[in-house]
């Protein structure tokens, strides 16, 4: 056991701080306790994992070029190095090697062109159009001379006397061999990305003071002409309250059932509907439109932008006028401390207001921060003011300004989990580090025991399990967790002037100009220089939370029939008879995007099995413009995820009743219920739920951990996608088939601002890392909850998870920068292209954290790996194959067999479903995963959970504070996590 002077020198060493507070962290999500980390001791356990990864078809095929490729190229290595002393018997067992590889291709070829002649006459029988056939016939005739050609060459290295043998035959042998060039345009090189990572504008803005500001930046106002009065409310008196758009509904400004439903609620009262606006939706300090009314209704917070928008929508459907005004106010110090998130010191609150992209500065007097000055929304209705200040109406004789958005809130600090506990955070430290190796100078620690981690962890949900169980009934999130509570205030009438000075107003609007607005434009395909190909641009606003698909359909009625001359011809008695294969070439494919089940872009037609480059660009007004892309199999089936601000439980009510609805007409086995349901409605609500669950989550948890360090963090405009992807079959580098493949979830941004801890423990590098190991975890963490039964867990993977799986194995766990780079890569046993990748982020300034071996779980093997910037804390956590997130096999299960297939799963599936004499496997197999949805939304509305709630339900509370608080009350382990100073 180390001493204290010990922990002392630690303390100093900032890459072993980082690399163990790394573990510290992953064991504290609760990762050590895995099943697959369980199982690494279990010799049955991972010969079931490997035999998952065994290659089949063409993947074999591919397996064995591979494999005679580098036998040649160690063979010509013999010639490079050792002209003048050839080693006889290391040629000699080459060339023994190169013969029976020889011969493995040989039997593999014979296979496939087989199970291709089977196919064709499949295709013959089941009427394919001729020029459809003709396709495959070229594809495989291409393939057939490409192998003779290579079994020819071979022949010329098969030779009995290796000093006979010479370079060129070898030389000969390796071109054949030799991938195929990518015939795809090079896509523009770009920069490190690190997906995860808070956001900051480059310079903090200064707010407009003057009205010509605004117009020189293309904000005034517009004017449009008057009509007559609007209903019984008289608006003739008020000049250009009649003009129609202030009446109108608008990309933010929704006039839904729910807003129409609130606006009745409250009377129609615009006293009443100010009043409820502001005593109930918090703000969130950042810029820019990203909420729609109804989602601001539903998820109680929203930025300025969020909260004129519910309030706009809530006067417009009571025909009231209204309308945005943007212009400049100025906050007292105090009130604006409490206003951002109850902040000490003002500094730490202006820098989080100025993260989140709000123009502001300070001013000062006697040198002291005396006011906040900064740009701001609010609203102006026209209503009958004088004399009653809105609370008779019967005509319009004033335009009031009303600011919904400002106020003061009660914060609460929770429980004391370090006293409820008991911990002893320097033993626990203690333990830790004695349990395995450090070795400061190479980078790496070895052996360390998660399990000292998760027994501190169980030792202190146990404490809090019954320190919960003794509060009354009525206790809530909040007392347990912390939190804050808007200060409300009772209105008879409305204010006599908004709660701050206003200094500028610079234009009134009727709906939000782009300028104004978050946005997000989607391309399927890019061209040569990186510009997005086929667009489609959206405000954030209405595509926030939205269940948006990108999926492949058949071309031409032609390319249809094809794909069903693939099914077995009779009845099929046996799920396993379905074709777990298609062919790459033979059905054509058109990349379709919808939202809300509607078209709004195509892309170019596709061959199966060929990849497409998906692209979008956001644009976080007050930050800037990030563009993120990736490469989709024409055949895959994947959720588009668009977040920002806060996940709308409403929305996630919405998903849940489609669920259940989908999973009622699955059980029923009723044929008509079956015909009715669409491939949104079994795939595109099935991973949206786990992407609203996702975000739930990550908002939830994230905020727990920034409060536990006195900080604060929003989620920014986010996008990643998530959903099934299936595995291509290449040979000489060009796909030949498709076959079953895996979930996977690919987060491409994950933005979110977050302010400077006031505990002197942290920084705000270190809470950034934090939730970015949080954000990896829940990437294999919501697949699992969605996937697993009572009798059976699936397994997914992230880099979180990998590093984890890794450390309980004994392997080294490397921190890599400039320092240790060459002897840390010699020590990696991963793919070339992983290691690569891992010295490209070195040699730009950046810190890797990785393992030294693979690691697997059913259907993947590979490294995982973490790309910091040490300087912020945003990271990369990536697995290998380049996914910004996880996997999850679900290679055995029917209906994602057969989603795989890239046709409208309504008409594939229900035709398989006609030829099955008992389709219960399959209606079993959808049930199950719908079922898995619906939990992953009831945990996420949990979350989001703010009423009063009994102690039975205190589970969510306690999930929430052992996951993250323990960190934070081990006082000695929080120095040490990753501390980027």
């Amino acid at each position: 056991m180390y001493d204290h002077a010990f922990l002392g020198w630690l303390n100093s060493r900032t890459r072993t701080k980082r690399l163990i507070a790394l573990l510290v962290i992953l064991a504290f999500l609760g990762l050590s306790a895995t099943p697959t980390i369980a199982a690494v001791q279990q010799a049955s356990e991972r010969r079931a994992v490997q035999q998952s990864l065994e290659p089949s078809g063409w993947q074999a095929m591919e397996q064995t070029v591979t494999q005679l490729r580098r036998t040649l190229l160690e063979l010509r290595g013999h010639w490079d190095e050792r002209r003048d002393a050839l080693d006889p018997q290391a040629v000699a067992d080459l060339l023994d090697r190169v013969d029976r590889l020889h011969q493995r291709l040989e039997r593999q070829q014979d296979k496939a062109l087989a199970r291709e002649q089977r196919l064709a006459e499949r295709l013959a029988r089941g009427n394919v159009p001729e020029h459809v056939r003709e396709r495959h016939r070229q594809s495989m005739d291409g393939v057939g001379e490409r192998l003779n050609a290579v079994l020819s060459a071979l022949q010329g290295v098969t030779v009995e006397d290796p000093e006979t043998l010479g370079p060129d035959a070898i030389d000969a042998a390796l071109g054949a061999l030799s991938p195929d060039e990518d015939v795809r345009p090079a896509r523009a090189p770009e920069p490190l990305r690190l997906p995860s990572k808070a956001v900051e504008p480059e310079e903090r803005r200064e707010p407009r003071t003057t009205p010509d500001a605004f117009i020189k930046d293309e904000l005034s106002s517009r004017a449009l002409p008057e009509l007559a009065a609007h209903g019984e409310f008289d608006l003739e008196g008020l000049p250009g309250a009649s003009e129609p758009r202030w009446l109108e509904s608008t990309a933010e400004v929704t006039l839904t059932e729910a807003i129409k439903d609130k606006a009745a609620e409250l009377g129609h009262d615009p006293v009443r509907i100010h009043a409820w606006v502001r005593n109930n939706i918090a703000w969130l300090p950042t810029w820019g439109a990203a909420q729609t009314a109804e989602h601001t209704l539903s998820s109680r917070q929203g930025n300025a932008f969020d909260i004129a928008s519910l309030q706009i929508a809530l006067l417009r459907a009571s025909d009231i006028p209204a309308r945005y005004v943007h212009g400049t106010i100025e906050v007292e110090a105090d009130a604006f401390r409490n206003w951002a998130g109850g902040f000490e010191d003002i500094g730490n609150a202006t820098d989080f207001a100025a993260s989140g992209g709000i123009p502001l500065t300070t001013l000062v007097q006697g040198g002291e921060v005396r006011q906040v000055r900064m740009e701001h929304i609010w609203v102006e209705a026209a209503l009958d003011y004088f004399p009653s200040r809105g609370a008779v109406m019967e005509s319009a004789d004033a335009w009031v300004p009303l600011d919904s958005s400002f106020k003061q809130y009660e914060f609460f600090d929770g429980i004391d989990v370090a006293e409820v506990t008991g911990i002893d955070p320097e033993q626990v430290a203690e333990q830790f580090l004695g349990s395995g190796t450090l070795k400061e100078e190479a980078g790496y620690i070895q052996g360390f025991d998660a399990g000292i981690l998760q027994a501190t962890q169980n030792d202190a949900e146990g404490a809090l399990e019954a320190h919960i169980a003794s509060l009354p009934d009525d206790a809530t999130v909040r007392d347990v967790l912390g939190g804050r509570e808007i200060i409300t205030r009772d209105f008879t009438m409305l204010p006599a002037r908004l709660p701050n000075a206003i200094t500028t107003v610079g234009a009134r609007h009727d709906a939000l100009p782009a300028a104004l607005q978050h946005r997000i434009t989607f391309g399927l395909g890019r061209d040569i220089l990186g510009n997005l190909l086929n667009t489609v641009e959206f405000a954030w606003s209405e595509v926030n939370g939205e269940r948006i698909t990108l999926s492949f359909s058949p071309a031409t009625a032609d390319d249809e029939a094809a794909l069903e001359a693939l099914l077995p011809e009779g009845d099929i008695d046996d799920p396993a008879d379905l074709p777990d294969t298609i062919p790459a070439g033979l059905v054509n494919l058109v990349p379709e995007l919808r939202v809300a089940g509607e078209v709004v872009a195509k892309g170019e037609r596709l061959a199966v099995g060929e990849e497409m480059d998906f692209a979008f660009r956001v644009n976080q007004r007050g930050i800037g413009v990030d563009t993120a892309g990736k490469d989709v199999v024409a055949g895959s089936y994947l959720h588009v995820t668009v977040a920002g601000g806060s996940v709308s439980p409403a929305r996630l009510d919405r998903v849940r009743q489609r669920v259940e609805a989908t999973t009622d007409a699955l059980e029923s086995e009723n044929e008509q219920h079956l015909a009715g349901l669409t491939r949104e409605e079994l795939l595109g609500d099935l991973f949206h739920a786990g992407m609203l669950g996702y975000f739930a989550q990550l908002e939830a948890f994230s905020h727990q951990q920034a409060r536990e360090v006195s900080a604060q963090v929003n989620l920014a405009p986010s996008a990643g996608t998530y959903g099934y992807t299936p595995n291509v079959s290449t040979l000489f580098g060009i796909p030949r088939a498709i076959t079953p493949g895996g979930v996977t979830m690919d987060l491409d941004r994950i933005a979110r601002t977050v302010s400077q801890p006031e505990d002197p423990d942290f920084d705000r590098a270190t809470l950034n890392t934090q939730i970015g190991a949080l954000t990896s975890a829940l990437e294999h963490g919501i697949p699992e909850q969605q996937f697993s039964t009572e009798d059976e867990r699936a397994e997914g993977i992230s880099a979180a998870k990998a590093l984890a799986i890794a450390n309980a194995e004994g392997q080294r766990i490397y921190t890599i920068d400039q320092s240790n780079r060459d002897e840390a890569l010699a020590a990696l046993n991963l793919s070339s292209d992983t290691t690569s990748e891992i010295r490209q982020a070195v040699d730009a300034g950046r810190e890797v954290t990785t393992h030294t071996d693979p690691v697997a779980v059913p259907g993947w093997q590979g490294a995982g790996y973490v790309v910091l910037d040490p300087e912020t804390g945003s990271g990369a956590w990536l697995i290998e194959g380049g996914l910004n997130g996880g996997f999850l096999d679900i290679v055995n299960n029917l209906f994602f067999n057969l989603s795989g297939a890239a046709v409208d799963i309504l008409s594939f599936l229900g035709r398989t479903i006609q030829a099955i004499g008992d389709y219960a496997t399959a209606l079993q197999d959808v049930s199950r995963l719908l079922i898995g949805a619906a939990a992953v939304i009831k945990a996420a509305a949990t979350w989001t959970e703010t009423e009063s709630i009994q102690k039975t339900a205190m589970a969510v509370a306690i999930n929430l504070m052992v996951s993250f608080v323990v960190v934070a009350t081990v006082a000695f382990l929080a120095t040490l996590t990753i501390s980027l100073a």
